[in-house]
């Protein structure tokens, strides 16, 4: 048999410090990609929407979604750029936070959300240097984007740390960041910012803005000293077969181990249906 086991003692636990130490001082999004960290994305989400959260993020349409047919109308941020017209439609329609992150998105956005008479939200995603959506930080056709329009309302604006272990870059990314904010601000009062994933808010007190975004802190997975979490779940399984083979042997695909001596093994079952 072989299941997951979640304490909700823990993860109660686990949210409460986080809201500690936030201590009010920026508001929370819960990022529940990766199936829900793994944790089973509709009743992590559930579980964590009974607990109070009223704002979590995803990575990917078919999430939004999801959480919307089972219930979840809590704000739902989708962090990932979408164009092809029909994901944005059904998007629209499910009332998701969208990621802009070119003047080419935003007009279509405009344009569908105008077809169907509906009043869309949006997040700006300004690149200060991971190269993967947004735009880049020195575009000026940032302060284009986030100007309020017809049936769209541009209501954040966020960025991603792409090595928080390194403080001299992250305090560079930081920055890029940080100096959009006045500008943006001057033309559009409504933007909130927020920058700090789970390591930066644990790490980078002085980089907490409107919103913290955090997940695998909430389950307990960091690597960052000093910090009271706990971690929430258990992996159980069982042994499938033992047997003996000799040094040298080679162990999984790609022939990944060779055996240095002559050895019992195991072999477990980790795949979950």
């Amino acid at each position: 048999m072989k299941k997951v086991e979640i304490s909700k003692d823990d993860l109660r636990y686990n949210l409460k410090y986080i809201k500690e130490r936030l201590n009010g001082k920026s508001d929370l999004i819960v990022v529940v990609k990766i199936n829900g960290m793994g944790m089973d994305l509709v009743k992590y989400t559930k579980f964590l929407s009974g607990e109070g959260v009223n704002f979590f993020a995803v990575a990917n349409s078919y999430d939004a979604i999801t959480l919307r047919k089972n219930g979840i109308d809590k704000k739902i941020l989708l962090m990932s750029e979408v164009i092809n017209k029909q994901e944005l439609t059904d998007l629209i329609k499910n009332d998701i936070i969208l990621t802009i992150g070119n003047l080419e998105e935003k007009q279509l956005i405009q344009e569908i959300a105008k077809s169907l008479e509906k009043s869309v939200e949006a997040h700006i995603k300004i690149d200060t240097g991971f190269a993967r959506y947004g735009f880049l930080y020195n575009d000026k056709d940032i302060l284009e984007a986030v100007k309020p329009t017809e049936n769209l309302k541009i209501t954040g604006c966020f960025t991603h740390f792409s090595d928080p272990s390194d403080k001299n870059w992250t305090n560079i990314q930081f920055s890029r960041f940080k100096n959009l904010i006045p500008k943006i601000k001057e033309i559009n009062s409504e933007v909130k910012f927020h920058c700090c994933a789970s390591t930066t808010f644990l790490s980078y007190e002085e980089m907490w803005l409107d919103y913290v975004r955090v997940g695998s802190c909430m389950i307990g997975r960091i690597w960052v000293d000093g910090v009271d979490l706990r971690k929430i779940g258990k992996f159980k399984t069982e042994i499938i077969t033992i047997k003996n083979v000799p040094k040298g042997y080679n162990i999984s695909y790609n022939n990944e181990y060779k055996i240095k001596k002559d050895s019992k093994i195991a072999v477990i079952g980790v795949r979950l249906y």
